[in-house]
């Protein structure tokens, strides 16, 4: 029955939305009619690193359709068609534990740039392989998945967003949807 899919590790989406809010819940919540959920049998934490992405937000805004004062609908069919990288086990594992960071952390908007930049790497991979950047490896490296224990962090971050595959897909991301040909 439909209502026991609820008692699953689930992700909830609002229906209309200005940016994407997408949740996680593995405690068996339940949603209101103006809401979707999305049953999850494995790498919830990824998938809710990638729809809370800018790149989600830039794509949202392309896919679902456009409300009033630059609302959106969060339609199911486009939600099921949203695009999701392919990523290692090793990716989604430092997304995950970045998640997780996010969640319990004071430090939440650093930390979101770093999701979104970890996950423009998965969108570009040859652009971040032709730029000699592996993120992800960074991430590891340097212990920045325990962010809350590293007094270095704000320097890796700083480091991390100062480079110029980084800025120009941030760049392209902020442009509106008017203005691109």
């Amino acid at each position: 029955a439909y209502w026991e899919e609820f008692l699953s590790p689930k992700i909830f989406s609002t229906k209309v939305s200005l940016k994407p809010t997408f949740s996680y819940d593995d405690e068996g919540l339940f949603s209101s009619n103006t809401s979707y959920f999305i049953p999850v049998k494995k790498d919830g934490l990824y998938l809710l690193a990638i729809l809370n992405s800018k790149i989600s937000y830039f794509i949202s805004k392309h896919v679902f359709v456009g409300k009033q004062n630059n609302y959106y609908e969060v339609q199911p069919t486009a939600l099921e068609a949203f695009p999701i990288p392919l990523a290692s086990n090793h990716q989604k594992y430092v997304l995950e534990t970045l998640v997780n960071e996010i969640i319990i952390s004071k430090e939440r908007p650093k930390l979101e740039c770093l999701m979104n930049a970890l996950v423009y790497q998965l969108f570009f991979p040859e652009e971040f392989k032709t730029a000699g950047i592996d993120l992800f490896q960074i991430c590891t490296k340097i212990g920045l998945l325990n962010c809350s224990d590293n007094p270095d962090f704000q320097q890796t971050l700083a480091i991390i967003h100062s480079f110029p595959i980084v800025q120009t897909i941030e760049d392209i991301i902020a442009t509106p949807k008017d203005s691109q040909a």
